[in-house]
C-alpha cells in the first residue's frame, strides 16, 4: 500500500521540481545566506519526505514527522485508540472493551441484516441506517480504490427484541449492546447490535459510527476490528442498577461457554448480556429547550439541531414555540393568531411543519415536547380575537408589569380563554404525540392584574382578596381549569403536565394549588433554590434547567435599556455545563442519594432563549456546550471536565461535520493533546 501511495504522490517528479528551483536560487538567497546549493536542496527535500504522524503517550495523541508513510497514523484513527473511552461521546456506562488494531473496510461492502419488522420501526430503521451512512462518510473525500487491494466489507447486525414500540416516551428503554469482531473467511468484519428497542439500537448504530473513522493520510475508511460495549443512560429512575437472576441468565451462561463471540470477554460482563431484560431502566429527561418566539428558527435549522442531538444520544427537544414577542403557531382552529402575531407568513410553523420536526424527532430517538408558556409570556396575535383575552399587552414603564417587553398575559377571569386554549391544546396534543406537555407557568406579574379594572372588579364581586394573595389564588384557579382543558385533550392517558418553577411552586403555596401527581416541576431558578429541597421533600418529580450552569444564552451584552452585560452573565463555558450534576444539586440540601430521591430526579435541559440568537449563530450558541450536558446526563462521570477535555476536542470535530459550533482550542492544540494545558 505504501508503494502505491508514494507513485500516487510522485515524489520523484517533486523532488526533480525541487531541483530546478534550487538552481534558480544559487545567484540570490544561497549567496545572501551564505549556505550551498546543496544544503537548500537537503532542506527542500527534506521537506518533502517527511510525513506527519500521531503518537499515542498516556491517552494523548501528539504530532510527529517520520521519513515515510509506511508507518504512519492518522490523527483521527489515533484518537481512536489513545484516547479514553476510544474518544467517544458521550462514553459508555457499561462493559467496555476496545482492541489496537483497525480494518480497512469499503463504503460500498457495508450491509444490514436484519429480521422483519412492523412497518413503522422497519421505516425508523431504514432512516437510521442511512443517517449511520451519511454520517461515517461526512465531508470525506471519495476514496480511489485503485490504490488498494481488496478491502474488508462490513456486515451490521442488527435486532431488536421489541419491535413494537415506535413512539418515545418516558420510561423507554434506550440500552444497547454493541460487538465488534475482526473479518473472517467471508473478508467482511462483523458487527451486531442487540437491543430491546429501536431508540436502544439507534444509539448502538450512533456509537458504531464513532469506531468508524477516514483515514487521511492513507485515504481510506477504517473500522476497529475488535469491540464489546454494554452501554445505557446512566440518569435513571424506578429502581435498581443491578442485575437479578432468571432462567435467562442460565441460558446465558450456556451461550457465554460456546459463543465464539463472546468468547475472551469476561465473565462479569456477560452476566450482563441477557436480551437486556435483566438491566433496570428509569425515566430519563437529557434535552434541549429553544425558544422559537423571540427569534424565528428555520425548519431546516431545527432539524439540525435534532440531528446533532442525536449524535449526542438526547432524547428530548422542550420547543418555546410562542411568547409575547410572536406567535408563530398556525392553528387550524384559530388562524388569527399567526396571521396577526408572527413576524411574517414566511415565519411560521403549520401543521405539516410540526409534523415533519416530530417525525424526524421520533426517526432520531428524540421525543418533541411544546410548550404553551401561559398565563404570562403571551402578547402578539392574541388581539385579534378580542381584546379582552389579555392585558398588559405593550404597557409601559414595562419594568412594571413584566421582565421584558413587550409584557402581555391572559385574563383568567374572561372564561373564553379557556375555550381557546383548551382547542389548541388539543391541536398541540394531536401534533406532537408527547406523553409530556409544558404548562409554562412562570414570571407572572401580579401587578399586571391588579393594574385592570375589569379584573379588579371580577376580585371584588367573587369576594376575592385585593392582596398579592388574592391575585396568587386568582392564579391558582387558572392553572386548575388549564389542567383540566389538559386532561380532556387525551384520555389513557392524557400528557404529563410540566411547570416553570414560579411562585406557586415556592414552599409555603404549592400545596395549595399543586399535586405530585399531576405536576412535574422544571427548576430555572439557580442552583441553590431553596424551593428545590421542597420541591425534593414534597416528592415532586424534577427536570433541571438551572441558569447559573445551563442557560446557554447567557454572556452577552444587556439588549433592553441600558448598557452592560445581560442579567445572567457570563458566559458559562463546556467545562461549567460539564460539571452540572443533578445529583450534587440534590446532595448539598441533606438528601441521600436513594432510589426514591433518585426516581424524583428526571434530569435536565439546557435552555437556549433567542432574544439575541437566530438562524445566524444558533448552532455556535449550542454546540459544543450541549453535547457536555449530553455526556453529563447518559455517563454522569466521576471524574471532572479535564479528563474529558480531549474527547471534548475531538468530539467537536465530529459536530462540526453537520453545524458550525464554537470553536474551543486552536487546531494546533488538538493535534498535539496535552501541550495546551
Amino acid at each position: 500500500m505504501a508503494e502505491d501511495i508514494g507513485e500516487k504522490l510522485n515524489v520523484n517528479r517533486v523532488r526533480e521540481q525541487v531541483f530546478r528551483l534550487t538552481q534558480g536560487l544559487n545567484e540570490t538567497c544561497v549567496e545572501m545566506i551564505n549556505l550551498p546549493s546543496l544544503t537548500i536542496f537537503t532542506l527542500f527535500i527534506g521537506v518533502v519526505t517527511s510525513f506527519r504522524t500521531w503518537t499515542c503517550w498516556e491517552n494523548k495523541c501528539i504530532k510527529e514527522e517520520i521519513p515515510t508513510l509506511e508507518n504512519a497514523v492518522g490523527i483521527k484513527e489515533c484518537k481512536v485508540k489513545c484516547l479514553q473511552y476510544g474518544g467517544m461521546w458521550p462514553r459508555p456506562t457499561g462493559s467496555f472493551y476496545l482492541g489496537n488494531h483497525s480494518s480497512e473496510i469499503e463504503m460500498a461492502r457495508i450491509s444490514f441484516e436484519k429480521t422483519e419488522l412492523p412497518r413503522r420501526v422497519g421505516n425508523l430503521l431504514r432512516k437510521a441506517e442511512v443517517r449511520f451512512l451519511n454520517r461515517i462518510m461526512g465531508n470525506n473525500p471519495a476514496v480511489d480504490l485503485s490504490s488498494f487491494g481488496v478491502l474488508h466489507g462490513l456486515n451490521v447486525k442488527l435486532e431488536i427484541y421489541d419491535p413494537s414500540l415506535h413512539l418515545f416516551s418516558t420510561g423507554v428503554d434506550e440500552s444497547y449492546r454493541l460487538r465488534i469482531t475482526p473479518p473472517s473467511d467471508s473478508n467482511k468484519v462483523q458487527a451486531s447490535i442487540e437491543a430491546n428497542t429501536f431508540f436502544g439500537l439507534r444509539h448502538g448504530l450512533e456509537t458504531l459510527s464513532q469506531l468508524i473513522f477516514y483515514d487521511d493520510i492513507h485515504k481510506v475508511y477504517k473500522i476497529i476490528s475488535e469491540a464489546f460495549i454494554e452501554d445505557k443512560p446512566e440518569f435513571t429512575h424506578r429502581g435498581r442498577r443491578f442485575y437479578h437472576f432468571s432462567f435467562k441468565l442460565v441460558a446465558l451462561l450456556i451461550f457465554f461457554f460456546w459463543h465464539p463471540l463472546v468468547f475472551g470477554i469476561s465473565f462479569g460482563s456477560a452476566l450482563g448480556v441477557t436480551k437486556c431484560n435483566a438491566f433496570f431502566f428509569h425515566d430519563t429527561c437529557a434535552g434541549i429547550v429553544v425558544d422559537t418566539s423571540r427569534s424565528y428558527v428555520t425548519v431546516p435549522n431545527i432539524f439540525k439541531i435534532l440531528h446533532v442531538m442525536a449524535m449526542n444520544k438526547m432524547n428530548t427537544f422542550h420547543w418555546h414555540i410562542t411568547d409575547s414577542q410572536s406567535f408563530p403557531y398556525v392553528s387550524s382552529a384559530y388562524p388569527e393568531l399567526s396571521t396577526s402575531g408572527a413576524y411574517s407568513s414566511d415565519k411560521v410553523y403549520t401543521g405539516n411543519d410540526i409534523k415533519q420536526i416530530v417525525e424526524e424527532g421520533q426517526s432520531l430517538g428524540i421525543r418533541v415536547v411544546p410548550e404553551f408558556d401561559a398565563p404570562a409570556h403571551v402578547g402578539e396575535g392574541w388581539n385579534a380575537l378580542g381584546q379582552d383575552l389579555t392585558t398588559c399587552f405593550k404597557w409601559q414603564p414595562w419594568r412594571e408589569f413584566c421582565v421584558e417587553p413587550p409584557c402581555g398575559q391572559f385574563d383568567p377571569t374572561n372564561e373564553r380563554v379557556y375555550e381557546i386554549l383548551g382547542t389548541i391544546f388539543k391541536e398541540y396534543v394531536e401534533l406532537f404525540e408527547s406523553d409530556l406537555f409544558h404548562m409554562g407557568g412562570d414570571e407572572v406579574n401580579v401587578n399586571c392584574w391588579r393594574s385592570t379594572p375589569r379584573i379588579r372588579q371580577w376580585m371584588e364581586k367573587m369576594n376575592f382578596s385585593q392582596s398579592t394573595a388574592g391575585y396568587n389564588k386568582l392564579w391558582g384557579l387558572y392553572q386548575e381549569k388549564m389542567l383540566r382543558k389538559l386532561k380532556e385533550t387525551k384520555t389513557d392517558p392524557h400528557p404529563q403536565a410540566v411547570l416553570w418553577t414560579s411562585t406557586l411552586t415556592e414552599p409555603d403555596l404549592i400545596d395549595e394549588y399543586l399535586t405530585p401527581e399531576d405536576y412535574i416541576i422544571q427548576i430555572w431558578t439557580s442552583k441553590t433554590d431553596n424551593s428545590i429541597k421542597s420541591l425534593i421533600e414534597k416528592k415532586f418529580r424534577v427536570i433541571f434547567s438551572n441558569y447559573d450552569e445551563l442557560y446557554l444564552d447567557c454572556g452577552g451584552p444587556s439588549w433592553v435599556g441600558q448598557q452592560g452585560q445581560n442579567w445572567c452573565s457570563p458566559f458559562i463555558g463546556w467545562q461549567q455545563v460539564y460539571q452540572h450534576s443533578p445529583y450534587d444539586i440534590v446532595k448539598k440540601f441533606g438528601f441521600n442519594m436513594t432510589n426514591n430521591v433518585k426516581n424524583l430526579i428526571l434530569g435536565s435541559e439546557a435552555a437556549l432563549w433567542t432574544e439575541q440568537i437566530d438562524d445566524g449563530n444558533i448552532h455556535v450558541r449550542l454546540w459544543p456546550r450541549a453535547a457536555a450536558l449530553a455526556e453529563r446526563l447518559w455517563s454522569n462521570p466521576n471524574e471532572t471536565w479535564t479528563e474529558a477535555q480531549f474527547r471534548m476536542y475531538h468530539h467537536r470535530e465530529r459536530v462540526v461535520q453537520e453545524v458550525p459550533a464554537e470553536v474551543l482550542q486552536p487546531e494546533w492544540c488538538y493535534q498535539n493533546d496535552g501541550f495546551c494545558d
